[in-house]
């Protein structure tokens, strides 16, 4: 009865998020259809696409986030355009961050430029359609927000071993 009830509530659970990544992935395409953008929904997208490991949908939202960022500004998009750049800084050297913050604390209009050139100078695979390193971002951040959550007051939602986690991924232990 105990494992019965696992599987109908993992089923609903499942079935739930499908239902609602279906319903944001229908949104996008429309969007896109209408060559419109929208930088809140593609971070969604990118989350639950990378919690759930939906590798099928990693090249249509990895090019609906990048078009969403291109599109955005603070005008447009203040609150998420200054979260996804603070989840970028920590990738950054010393150096480059500082002016990272400056771009936030000033509402630089080109903070947008800065994070699509940030993906497209850390692409891996240039050939491929595919970000692998934005992919892979977002798969480091599932992982650190589900192991590490002693205290959660980085961009990631983790504490600052989450935050090494998403900066270097796992330890290389030779």
């Amino acid at each position: 009865l105990i494992t019965t009830n696992l599987q109908a509530q993992t089923t609903n659970i499942d079935s739930t998020w499908q239902q609602t990544f279906e319903k944001n992935l229908k949104q996008a395409s429309q969007l896109s259809e209408s060559d419109q953008t929208d930088l809140s929904l593609a971070v969604r997208l990118l989350e639950t696409a990378a919690q759930y490991n939906a590798a099928t949908y990693y090249e249509p939202i990895s090019k609906f986030y990048i078009r969403s960022v291109r599109a955005s500004s603070f005008e447009k998009n203040p609150k998420v355009l200054r979260q996804e750049a603070e989840r970028i800084i920590p990738l950054l050297p010393d150096s480059t961050q500082k002016s990272w913050q400056a771009f936030i604390t000033n509402k630089n209009s080109h903070l947008a430029n800065e994070i699509v050139q940030f993906w497209d100078s850390n692409d891996p695979v240039l050939s491929s359609p595919l970000n692998e390193r934005l992919i892979e971002h977002w798969q480091r951040i599932t992982h650190a927000r589900t192991h590490f959550t002693k205290n959660e007051k980085s961009p990631y939602g983790t504490d600052d071993r989450g935050t090494i986690f998403v900066r270097f991924g796992r330890p290389d232990l030779q």
